[in-house]
């Protein structure tokens, strides 16, 4: 809560000269301000580390490394925002180094036998 709270404050801080927000635009993206606020950040960022509490480190890591393959199609259901051609070849990537992750070492285990 604290590193959300300093991070919140160092941005809103740095927002005025950099980014030079005004109510209207603070308007437009209201929506979008809230859902990070509630769901990307309060509701998962508590709920995964409730969950890894109960999982083994290798399947917690898996997870957390699949998480942007998670928000495209979130962002694409509940935005309407679309990948690039170069963000799908990203997450084709982080897919193939979940699926080498998970399935490399038990092939080589069986091949040593």
């Amino acid at each position: 809560m604290i590193t959300f709270l300093s991070v919140g404050i160092v941005s809103a801080i740095l927002a005025v000269p950099i980014e030079a927000p005004d109510s209207a635009s603070i308007g437009n993206g209201w929506m979008q301000i809230a859902y990070s606020a509630c769901f990307s950040t309060a509701v998962a960022f508590t709920g995964r580390a409730i969950a890894q509490q109960y999982l083994p480190a290798a399947n917690a890591a898996i997870i957390l490394s699949a998480e942007s393959l998670f928000a495209a199609p979130g962002g694409a259901l509940i935005s309407g925002e679309r990948l690039p051609l170069i963000g799908y070849l990203g997450a084709a990537l982080i897919f193939l180094a979940i699926v080498s992750v998970e399935t490399v070492p038990p092939l080589w285990a069986r091949r040593r036998v």
